[in-house]
């Protein structure tokens, strides 16, 4: 795992020093700040995976921080975590809306720093590793939906019709599509359908933006295939939490779906080699050779570039290509001397099944 890079920003050199002890333990390489201004000079030359920040500082406070980490298209990925003895409702809600990913109270932070911390990094790797398409014929409502993804820290494509929408599909696959209903060259129902009529883009969570609160609309949009329908104007934290989710929810649908894969596949190959161990019980020539030769195929298709799906299965073919011996009686499979014709024959039918 590639240790993260942490920008501490704090006014007392005791709690900076605090912080970094505690989070060098988890493997982080830490840079400190004083406070604000401080922070912006050095974000200016030097990527970071977090930062963390007090709010009361000279120059800059922590919130005026937040906000222009934010604000800046080179820095608005960068999750922060406010980290202040300011904890009452009024401050916390003051720290989200400046754009923190979280809020911790210095009084607490023993306790729930570190994991706080770790929380945050891994929900910043999942959001780097997903790509929003947002089709809308609104180029404000793009515009502010780009804007508060990638705060978020998506990577962000956009198209104003479901006809362009479905070109740059074929180019980049979407992990989530937030479209509008009505729009020219082609409507979000029919763009909705397309997708869902494609096997390759039919598992992709689609979501619904629409001013249209018929009740009536949105139970036909859901019946299409919709994974939730957004009212406009929507708050776009809202929007955003509602991403978060089904992204979610659709990577544990897949990751449970690729265990059953991997159960099954591992099923499979233990009857490939019960199947093999008992070919080389009765031949003593076929034993080690199945594996020899699934080991000389592999390699050859690994040279030639082939794709790792079909390495692995030419892996399996080169196990299981002597499997028809199996049903070869003895007499002929362990035969010292030349076949006869009928026994030839015999052996050849048999390898057949």
């Amino acid at each position: 795992m590639v240790s993260p890079s942490i920008l501490i920003v704090d006014d007392s050199s005791f709690i900076r020093a605090q912080i970094t002890k505690e989070l060098e333990e988890i493997g982080a390489l830490i840079t400190q700040a004083e406070h604000g201004e401080s922070a912006m000079n050095i974000v200016k030359s030097k990527k970071f995976d977090l930062v963390i920040t007090d709010v009361e500082m000279p120059v800059i406070d922590g919130f005026q921080l937040c906000r222009m980490l934010k604000e800046n298209p080179g820095t608005r990925t960068v999750p922060v975590i406010i980290l202040s003895s300011l904890d009452s409702d009024r401050d916390v809600d003051m720290g989200f809306q400046a754009g923190a990913s979280a809020y911790v109270s210095k009084a607490e932070a023993k306790t729930l720093l570190k994991d706080t911390v770790q929380n945050v990094l891994k929900k910043s790797v999942f959001h780097r590793d997903q790509l929003i398409l947002v089709v809308d014929d609104s180029k404000m409502i793009r515009n502010l939906v780009t804007e508060e993804l990638e705060k978020a820290g998506f990577k962000v494509m956009t198209a104003d019709n479901g006809k362009y929408a479905l070109k740059l599909i074929k180019i980049h696959i979407p992990d989530l599509i937030l479209s509008d209903i009505n729009m020219p060259e082609m409507d979000g129902i029919e763009f909705c359908k397309s997708v869902k009529r494609d096997s390759d883009l039919s598992a992709i969570p689609f979501v619904f933006m629409s001013s249209n609160d018929d009740r009536s609309i949105m139970r036909r949009m859901l019946q299409l295939g919709a994974s939730a329908y957004l009212v406009k104007p929507f708050n776009l934290e809202q929007l955003v939490i509602t991403v978060e989710k089904l992204l979610s929810d659709h990577f544990l649908l897949l990751l449970k779906e690729k265990e059953r894969l991997d159960t099954e596949r591992k099923m499979m190959l233990a009857s490939i080699t019960s199947l093999i161990f008992a070919l080389e019980a009765r031949d003593h020539y076929t034993r080690g050779h199945s594996e020899a030769v699934a080991m000389l195929v592999t390699e050859m298709a690994k040279r030639i570039g082939m794709p790792q799906d079909d390495i692995e299965s030419i892996g399996i073919a080169g196990r299981l290509h002597d499997l028809g011996k199996i049903g070869v009686p003895d007499s002929i499979l362990l035969k010292p001397g030349k076949l006869a014709d009928e026994e030839f024959a015999r052996r050849n039918r048999r390898r057949k099944i």
